[in-house]
């Protein structure tokens, strides 16, 4: 999150559009095969030295040479493969020249901080993930660092920020052992900013006078992962059994408090890419138990069970350990398979666990997964050289043209035409259940002003935040 303070990217992500920020403008040229962005000039990082094209060459190539934890996951590291060189005609603009033509480089461009070259020149790829210059980080963003430790970090006003100077003075940090202390810390007004609100708190902040509620749908849309390798969920009918089988607007009244929507698929529904027309699978048990019934599944002996050939109809989801929400979630789910004559037996595993067992070897059968909106090439895609994020062990050769198609085109109306097909498509054939997309809440201290918090980022708009002069505590 501390990145969107400290540096900057090209472009910044609008709701449905794409902003300057570095670059102060851009062109395509090539049928979508060369883009070139032109740096505003004069822009300097927080130890004076200023940004020019090397910087925004060095960093893209950097990338396209490292991957692994500080390289932020939002980053698509396929588009990035797509660049086949990077020309700096001036040191205010550079060039992009891409193997495919492809739109979705804006979004790529607006995720990836642009690093100073200076100052990592001398790291090699391979040093670059261990660097401990990574603790002291050096962007151009409204905020620098000034202190870095276990307790706290520090970050003061960037005065002379090529965007405006921030009306704050001090951003700082503190780290508490769990979010019960936190939440009591913003509730005695002992901090101001408190984010990723549980539901069931909700309502009693809300009736603190000092505290501010800002709420938006999150970027994430959550699902009922199932391994299709696995025979059970080898049939799309089977997973869109699935579907009808479970209600979702109960799942988000009882584990969100009401604070969600039902999924439709795994498009933003504030895009523009989302097909307002698309329904969701509606809940309709009947229509499940006749789907299951074609391929074999029915209670033959009387025992409510669902069985075929002898064999009870069972299995196991795994959820992330600690999180009330997937816990409520798998425990109603549990509840409205078994009515259904199913049953599943809940398990919990820690993130490195997930990781291991459900991302890289695939060695599970369900999970309650969330997934962030806008790479879908990376979800659904069968190739795992370009889905490498496919833990379904999804494959649907229309889906997989369909996101190629989508990659590669740079004309926007074409892309939007694509993307109604790819959701039509990927309801017929799901991977899995969609259950829905959370609305994320952010308690701030009411002070503040001059505040927007979306979906791209809590802090994003930081610099504008402001504490009229009455209501200031710090001087």
């Amino acid at each position: 999150m501390l990145k969107y303070i400290i540096f900057d990217s090209l472009l910044i992500k609008k709701e449905n559009s794409y902003a300057p920020c570095l670059a102060s403008k851009w062109k395509i040229g090539d049928n979508g095969k060369v883009y070139e962005f032109f740096l505003r000039k004069g822009i300097k990082f927080h130890d004076g030295v200023e940004l020019t094209s090397k910087d925004v060459k060095y960093t893209y190539e950097l990338l396209k040479k490292v991957s692994g934890p500080n390289i932020d996951i939002d980053i698509d590291k396929n588009l990035v493969q797509n660049i086949i060189s990077i020309d700096t005609p001036g040191p205010y603009s550079v060039r992009f020249i891409l193997k495919k033509p492809s739109i979705d480089i804006l979004g790529t461009v607006s995720t990836i901080s642009i690093l100073p070259e200076h100052i990592f020149k001398n790291v090699t790829p391979d040093k670059f993930e261990n660097s401990p210059l990574h603790f002291r980080p050096i962007g151009t963003g409204p905020f620098k660092l000034i202190k870095w430790s276990k307790e706290e970090i520090i970050l003061s006003a960037n005065k002379e920020y090529f965007l405006g100077r921030p009306n704050l003075e001090k951003v700082i940090v503190r780290f508490f052992p769990n979010k019960e202390i936190a939440w009591a810390k913003i509730m005695s007004g002992e901090a101001d900013l408190f984010f990723y609100l549980y539901p069931e708190n909700y309502q009693f902040m809300t009736n603190n006078p000092n505290i501010k509620i800002y709420s938006f749908l999150d970027n994430y849309f959550y699902m009922l992962a199932l391994n299709n390798k696995n025979p059970i969920f080898k049939n799309k009918e089977i997973r869109q059994a699935f579907n009808f089988a479970l209600n979702k607007d109960e799942i988000i009244k009882t584990a969100l408090s009401g604070h969600g929507v039902v999924s439709k698929g795994s498009v933003y529904p504030a895009s523009i890419l989302f097909d307002k027309e698309l329904q969701p699978f509606p809940y309709d048990p009947s229509k499940a138990l006749m789907s299951l019934k074609k391929y074999g599944w029915e209670d033959k002996d009387g025992d409510h069970f669902l069985e075929d050939n002898g064999k009870k109809f069972r299995f196991t989801v795994y959820i992330l350990d600690g999180d009330t929400i997937f816990e409520k979630t798998a425990l109603i789910m549990q509840k409205q398979f078994l009515d259904l004559g199913i049953e599943i037996k809940i398990k919990t595993l820690e993130l490195d666990q997930i990781y291991e067992k459900i991302s890289r070897k695939k060695e599970f059968e369900a999970a309650i997964v969330p997934f962030s909106m806008e790479y879908d090439v990376r979800f659904f895609h069968s190739n795992p050289s370009i889905g490498t994020f496919n833990i379904f062990s999804y494959s649907n050769s229309k889906i997989d043209s369909l996101l190629e198609q989508i990659q590669n085109t740079p004309d926007p109306l074409t892309k939007k035409n694509l993307y109604k097909e790819f959701q039509q498509e990927l309801k017929k054939d799901p991977p899995g259940v969609f259950l829905f997309w959370r609305e994320s809440m952010v308690a701030l201290d009411s002070r503040f002003e001059g505040v927007d918090i979306g979906p791209y980022g809590i802090l994003k708009n930081i610099r504008n935040w402001y504490v009229p002069k009455e209501k200031q505590k710090y001087r």
